[in-house]
């Protein structure tokens, strides 16, 4: 989706995507732009959202606001008020158009990754083609990054210049790329992982945990990267230097047990430090969750029909499945009982809630 004040470029920048020529006349707003799907864009097709600036049509622009994946907001570099107004208006009315207060919804600001883009650089300050080096946008844009951790992505471009369309190709790119491998939902602009983002990574962990003692083993680790990236079995090398890499950023993360909740932490923090949200949302959905960190219905709560007069029965699978699970969170005494420590430890691994489904 595309937003800004009036006459800022926003036509014509999404016309220069589907069109290879600069067209010097565009109406005042176009229909929704398809973007073809590409060999590299994992089989995914943009629409691109025109929005008017005009008050008669704020209705409709905030309902696009609110089913938008992804936002980019244009400002003209040679009117620094459209710049400010990115900052005191645009950057504020789309967060408070996605609080629960605003869109009759219940929980948390729904938070939609923005992009900051400078248009008409053709003509800035009468020179030609003039774009600010990356470090100069950078520094002139660190405030608003700072202020705004929803801003993702900023740039300078010009609908004019041919020299702009890897530009623009890279912003909707970008955009493209934040839609399929959010951010937003894992960590803040410092890479500090959100509490729901912890929750589901210690639910991993103890999903892995094959004997429930609080470490991986070397074949836990070993099926981890089995289930998520389908990969051959690692050799006894390829285990030690992922430990050794784990070890290296957190020293309490492995030891002679194994690695800890604290070291796999770790290990998705050096994968976020690296830039691979992709391999991150890759494990995620793996593990059945959704772009929001909530376990898809279809994971937890399968659908199952029963046809009038049938009963339901644990399947012999079902019993040795339940069986092994009590197994694994067994004491190893001779009691063949649960503690409420390992009931506990079970029912972490419970959609949502920690509790016990009896409370």
């Amino acid at each position: 989706m595309v937003v800004g004040d009036g006459g800022v470029g926003k036509t014509s920048l999404i016309t220069t995507v589907v069109s290879t020529d600069f067209q010097e006349k565009v109406p005042p707003k176009i229909p929704p732009v398809l973007i073809p799907r590409k060999k590299d864009s994992d089989n995914v097709r943009t629409e691109i959202i025109d929005t008017s600036s005009k008050p008669a049509d704020q209705e409709l622009v905030e309902s696009w606001i609110l089913r938008a994946d992804f936002i980019c907001i244009i400002y003209d570099v040679n009117v620094p008020q459209t710049l400010q107004r990115v900052e005191e208006y645009w950057i504020p009315y789309i967060r408070k158009i996605n609080t629960p207060q605003s869109n009759g919804t219940t929980g948390k600001r729904r938070k939609v990754p923005l992009a900051v883009v400078g248009t008409k650089t053709d003509v800035r300050d009468g020179r030609t083609n003039h774009k600010k080096t990356p470090e100069e946008l950078e520094k002139e844009m660190m405030p608003l990054l700072n202020k705004f951790d929803d801003v993702e992505y900023v740039c300078e471009c010009s609908a004019r210049e041919k020299d702009s369309s890897d530009t623009i190709d890279e912003l909707f790119w970008h955009a493209q790329y934040r839609v399929l491998f959010p951010r937003l939902p894992l960590c803040d602009a410092d890479l500090n992982f959100t509490d729901e983002f912890v929750l589901v990574i210690t639910r991993i962990f103890n999903l892995l945990d094959s004997d429930k003692d609080g470490y991986l083993l070397d074949n836990d680790i070993r099926t981890f990267q089995q289930v998520c990236f389908n990969e051959t079995e690692l050799d006894e090398d390829s285990v030690k230097q992922i430990k050794r890499i784990i070890q290296n950023s957190n020293p309490h993360g492995v030891n002679e047990k194994g690695l800890n909740e604290k070291g796999f932490i770790t290990l998705f923090h050096i994968i976020l430090e690296r830039g691979r949200t992709e391999t991150i949302w890759g494990v995620l959905r793996k593990f059945g969750y959704d772009k929001d960190l909530k376990l898809k219905e279809s994971y937890y709560l399968p659908k199952l029909e029963v046809k009038k007069g049938d009963r339901v029965e644990l399947s012999t699978e079902g019993i040795k499945f339940l069986t092994q699970l009590f197994m694994q969170y067994n004491e190893k005494t001779n009691a063949a009982i649960l503690s409420r420590k390992k009931l506990n430890q079970l029912f972490l691994l419970c959609h949502e809630h920690p509790r016990h489904p009896w409370t």
